[in-house]
């Protein structure tokens, strides 16, 4: 019951049953270690997911979502018109957007988590406040009509715990998103930029 590794000779098959861990291998021997006596985990993985940024550090996050990481793809032509989606740009390494990529992905994740495809809005998340008006609705598809036809909303959450009591908010703020029963967050999508003429605007000034 003591043995936890052990070493093998293949010269002359002499196997040496060893109560340490981590032996030192000898050269020419196969060595092994005994399923299960390895030291559990002093912490386990979380899955993805799992945690939520929040104070401080959302702030900071929520600024590289809406400084130079989330309208990269917007002004820079190796990622808009990148080699992976089909362009002609960044036509060397092909590496500007994959590493793009490897900040993006995890931001998204942590500020939106997605959805299921097709949805209109995040299970089981609510978003206080900022509250532009409250509804009486047939379903989450109409709560995100009306939102998608009122300039000033910017998003939506809805209460369809109840079929025959669905309620519906409006909102004008996009403040701290939180898990909440019974309510879906859907975010309006803001319109594309308008495209702007740098070259006139260095002759204007």
């Amino acid at each position: 019951t003591a043995c936890v590794s052990w070493q093998l000779n293949p010269t002359d098959m002499i196997c040496d049953l060893l109560a340490e861990r981590f032996p030192q291998v000898q050269q020419g021997r196969v060595a092994g270690v005994v399923r299960g006596s390895l030291t559990p985990r002093a912490f386990r993985p979380l899955p993805t997911g799992a945690t939520t940024p929040k104070g401080w550090l959302l702030k900071q996050l929520q600024i590289q979502e809406d400084g130079l990481t989330g309208h990269l793809a917007l002004f820079w032509a190796d990622i808009m018109n990148s080699v992976w989606i089909g362009g002609d740009a960044d036509d060397g390494l092909h590496e500007r957007t994959p590493y793009w990529l490897n900040g993006l992905v995890p931001l998204a994740f942590l500020l939106h988590k997605p959805t299921r495809a097709g949805a209109l809005c995040q299970e089981g998340v609510d978003m206080p406040y900022g509250d532009l008006r409250t509804l009486k609705v047939k379903d989450a598809a109409e709560c995100s009509a009306l939102c998608n036809a009122t300039i000033a909303c910017l998003g939506f959450v809805v209460d369809d715990c109840d079929p025959n009591n669905v309620q519906c908010w409006l909102k004008n703020e996009i403040l701290e998103q939180v898990p909440q029963s019974c309510r879906c967050l859907g975010l309006k999508n803001p319109p594309p930029p308008q495209p702007v003429d740098i070259m006139a605007q260095m002759h204007a000034y």
